[in-house]
């Protein structure tokens, strides 16, 4: 029996072994608080955000001066809002009871570092605040998300998708003007002039004795004319070829600074309608081998124009069909009888110009959804 008792201790000491170990092993939860902050940095630090896909696309914002830009999209301003959202959402990020909290589990849920749905790098300077991974969703605007070298993973309330990782899906696509009504002397276009008055615009021609100016219809004009957007950033004005030139208006500030907004029609957008209507006439010509029929009408395709503004370094594209509405403004449309009332809001919507001031790259070509 005595044989057995230095064994018997071993064994006994190596139990013990265990159970310290046990006792003292800090669970990965073991400190955790429900609620604390996701991030121990405040985005307020934050002066670089970097964010990329599972594709390979990537986009860099990057503060420099007090205000954000896109390096890497023609150092293009970025939309102000996108960025306090995206601020607003960081800050409030918490934690929750954690769903996963081994490799493993991160794997499962698309936040480990090789698989991801976004990667978010936060920087001060040349500093690496954080790393952020975005994955899987679990129920309506709700993702997965883990931070940095940490095992656990969180679910969050928050949308992939309001992080696009593209450049242009960031820009301030309101940068054509910043213009306020008030700070605008006078508008030329289409062969019009409009000049401000106690906070309204008349006609400077085109008003008969018995007529007078429309204001509500030229004020309206001259918002629209405010609020023009575009949808992409062609390039540097000094590396586009530009083409024929379709319009223009000019609008003057009372600091009698002028600035013009010139319509081109691009050379690609050119061959690419000459290409449609080689494409139609072929078609025709095997529906009509005699030719019997008529010329081939021009080809009906939504064409991008160039708009470029002469204090801004920018080329823009814009669908053509978002801003012909502009042009198509004449005397006749902005006059009313003297003495005549208001139109009803209905009638003025019925109007060339209407009282819209939805951005021209969100106004529908038929503007049968727009209004």
């Amino acid at each position: 029996m005595k044989k057995y008792i230095p064994l018997l201790i071993g064994i006994l000491l190596v139990q013990a072994g265990l159970l310290a170990v046990m006792l003292t092993r800090k669970d990965a939860t073991a400190t955790f608080q429900a609620n604390e902050n996701l991030l121990a940095s405040r985005f307020e630090q934050v002066d670089r955000i970097e964010l990329s896909d599972n594709t390979g696309k990537k986009v860099e914002l990057k503060k420099i001066d007090g205000a954000w830009l896109t390096p890497g999209y023609f150092n293009f301003p970025v939309a102000s809002k996108k960025v306090e959202d995206f601020a607003k959402a960081l800050d409030a990020f918490k934690k929750s009871w954690p769903v996963g909290k081994t490799t493993v589990a991160a794997k499962q849920f698309k936040v480990d570092d090789k698989g991801f749905e976004r990667e978010i790098v936060l920087y001060a300077g040349d500093k690496k605040l954080h790393s952020l991974y975005l994955g899987s969703s679990p129920s309506f605007r709700k993702v997965h998300v883990r931070v940095d070298e940490d095992t656990l993973t969180y679910s969050i309330d928050y949308n992939t998708y309001d992080l696009p990782v593209e450049g242009k899906e960031w820009i301030d696509k309101k940068f054509l003007t910043k213009l306020d009504k008030t700070k605008i002397k006078e508008v030329s276009i289409g062969g019009l002039t409009l000049q401000a008055n106690n906070g309204t615009f008349q006609l400077t021609s085109g008003v008969s004795e018995s007529q007078e100016t429309n204001t509500d219809k030229t004020t309206a004009l001259v918002t629209k004319l405010l609020n023009a957007s575009f949808d992409e950033v062609a390039d540097f004005q000094d590396k586009v070829t530009l083409g024929e030139k379709l319009n223009d208006y000019t609008l003057t500030t009372t600091e009698d600074k002028k600035i013009s907004f010139t319509v081109y029609r691009s050379p690609e957008a050119l061959k690419a309608a000459e290409a449609k209507k080689a494409e139609e006439a072929k078609a025709l010509a095997k529906k009509d081998p005699k030719g019997l029929g008529q010329d081939v009408p021009p080809a009906k395709t939504d064409e991008e124009v160039l708009v470029v503004v002469s204090d801004r370094p920018y080329a823009f594209k814009v669908k053509q069909s978002r801003i012909d509405e502009l042009f198509k403004v004449e005397a006749a449309s902005l006059v009313k009888a003297k003495g005549q009332a208001p139109e009803s809001k209905e009638g003025q919507e019925s109007t060339n110009v209407s009282e819209h001031t939805e951005p021209l790259s969100k106004l529908d070509p038929a503007q049968a959804e727009a209004h």
